[in-house]
């Protein structure tokens, strides 16, 4: 992992465009990389929830060192196996990597899984059964509730969660309850995906309504044209221009990334 991210190694498919990215331009997704070096420092924890093939617990890792922790949750079994691959090849001791979905239940469900041809390799999503007209693989994959993961890993304190689920962050959520109302996670890096929770019989605004109704308030992380294209070459100014607060009536785009923070907790410890 090159740009001074850990110098760990990774196994790159290039058939999939989120390693494309890291293996030519040395970054994936470089805002939400500027946060997570940011928040997780040497001893902190990290809870890297749809971890693919292991981009940001590589990166989680390095930051936290062995003297601290780094959860890694996916339920694709194809990522699942690169993720462990990954994780055995830098000698990561101090990651623990489960097979399976975060949702609002201990269960099974149905993984639609991404299609090798496609190009994205992240774009696997849980459904009630399989949907009509898709071509895809499916899967069926255990489920667990967050509250459940933390407790399992006897961890008191997560310093920063990253979730990025395609759709299911609602569930997810839902299974964090207990540990959003005792303040257990005071940050969380957040992909929302409107379109798919609509889908599912959830709604995007009542998802973040439930977030500030634990005491969190939002930032919507900017992907402008301008922004991505110095992220992409290191040169962000001052990160604060690109966090945004968010109000009840922005109007959210198709992927909006946003970080949460719970109360009067620093959203950025270590802001360089």
């Amino acid at each position: 992992m090159p740009r001074g991210l850990g110098g760990l190694q990774f196994v790159c498919d290039l058939r999939d465009s989120n390693a494309q990215d890291v293996c030519f331009a040395g970054v994936y997704e470089p805002q939400e990389t500027e946060i997570v070096c940011a928040i997780l420092g040497r001893g902190s924890t990290f809870v890297d929830v749809g971890a693919n093939w292991g981009f940001f617990t590589l990166l989680g890792a390095s930051r936290v060192g062995t003297d601290g922790r780094v959860v890694s949750l996916e339920p694709d079994p194809r990522m699942y196996e690169l993720l462990q691959r990954n994780v055995t090849l830098n000698g990561l001791t101090h990651v623990t990597t489960r097979q399976l979905a975060a949702s609002d239940t201990a269960d099974s469900a149905t993984l639609a899984a991404f299609a090798e041809s496609g190009g994205n390799f992240g774009v696997s999503h849980l459904v009630a059964g399989k949907e009509e007209g898709s071509s895809s693989r499916h899967f069926t994959v255990e489920t667990q509730t967050l509250d459940a993961v933390l407790d399992d890993e006897r961890i008191d304190t997560v310093d920063l969660l990253k979730m990025d689920i395609e759709g299911s962050e609602g569930a997810a959520l839902d299974g964090l309850a207990t540990s959003m109302q005792s303040g257990r996670v005071p940050r969380i890096l957040l992909e929302l995906h409107p379109s798919r929770l609509k889908a599912s019989g959830r709604s995007a605004q009542k998802l973040i309504a439930v977030l500030r109704s634990f005491g969190y308030r939002g930032q919507t992380i900017d992907h402008s044209g301008d922004v991505a294209h110095r992220a992409h070459y290191g040169r962000f100014g001052n990160m604060k221009e690109w966090l945004i607060d968010l109000n009840p009536d922005d109007e959210l785009d198709a992927w909006p990334h946003q970080l949460w923070v719970q109360g009067d907790v620093d959203p950025l410890v270590f802001d360089r």
